[in-house]
C-alpha cells in the first residue's frame, strides 16, 4: 500500500477498530489510539504492552484484551524478543501487511454481502415516506400505521425507489471491481 491508498487503508481499519472494540464492551478511542501507535512504530520493529501501558497510562489488562482482539482479527502480529535489562521475554506488536490485506479483504467483502442482501430486499420491496418529514417505512410498516406518518399525521405516499437501488447497484458494482482488483493484488504468485 502507498500513499492515499495506505491513508484510506488506515482509515478503514481505524473504523473497523472502534466497531471490533463497541462490540466487545471496550471504549472505541482507547482500542483506535493503540491501533495508531502500533501502526506508528511498526516499521521500527513493533511496540511491547509495557511500551503501550507507559505511552498510554491505560491499564495492562485493558492493553493486552485490545491486543487479543485485534490479534484475533489478524490486524497486528507479535513476535517474541527479550528485555534488555530482564531476563522476561517480551512481545511486540506490529501490523503485517500481508495479513492486514486480508483482513481488508475479508470486511470488504462481509460489507459487499449485506450490500447485496439489502438491494434483493429492497427491490422486492415497496417503500412509504412522509412528504413532510420524510421519515421511510416498508409496505407492511405502513399498512400497520394506515399509511399515516406516526411523527406528524401526514399521508404517506408511495416512493419511488428507483434512484436509490440503482445508487446502491453502482456501489455493489464498484465494491466487486475493488475487491478482484485487490484479491488478484493479494493472491498473484
Amino acid at each position: 500500500m502507498k500513499g492515499k491508498g495506505r491513508n484510506r487503508a488506515v482509515k478503514s481499519l481505524e473504523i473497523y477498530v472502534r466497531k471490533l472494540a463497541q462490540a466487545n464492551d471496550i471504549k472505541p478511542e482507547m482500542a483506535a489510539h493503540i491501533f495508531h501507535l502500533i501502526y506508528e512504530e511498526t516499521p521500527n520493529g513493533g511496540i511491547s504492552d509495557d511500551d503501550l501501558e507507559s505511552l498510554t497510562g491505560y491499564k495492562q489488562s485493558d492493553i493486552r484484551r485490545i491486543l487479543r482482539l485485534l490479534g484475533d482479527k489478524r490486524i497486528i502480529v507479535s513476535r517474541k524478543g527479550r528485555h534488555p535489562r530482564k531476563e522476561a521475554t517480551r512481545y511486540f506488536w506490529r501490523i503485517d501487511s500481508d495479513t492486514i490485506n486480508v483482513s481488508l479483504l475479508t470486511l470488504k467483502k462481509k460489507v459487499l454481502e449485506k450490500l447485496v442482501v439489502k438491494e434483493a430486499h429492497d427491490s422486492g420491496n415497496s417503500y412509504y415516506a412522509c412528504p413532510r418529514c420524510g421519515s421511510k417505512y416498508s409496505f407492511d410498516e405502513a399498512f400497520t400505521l394506515d399509511f399515516t406518518c406516526p411523527r406528524c399525521g401526514e399521508v404517506l405516499e408511495e416512493a419511488d425507489s428507483r434512484e436509490g437501488l440503482e445508487r446502491l447497484r453502482r456501489t455493489i458494482d464498484a465494491l466487486r471491481e475493488e475487491i478482484a482488483r485487490d484479491e488478484s493484488r493479494i493472491y498473484r504468485s
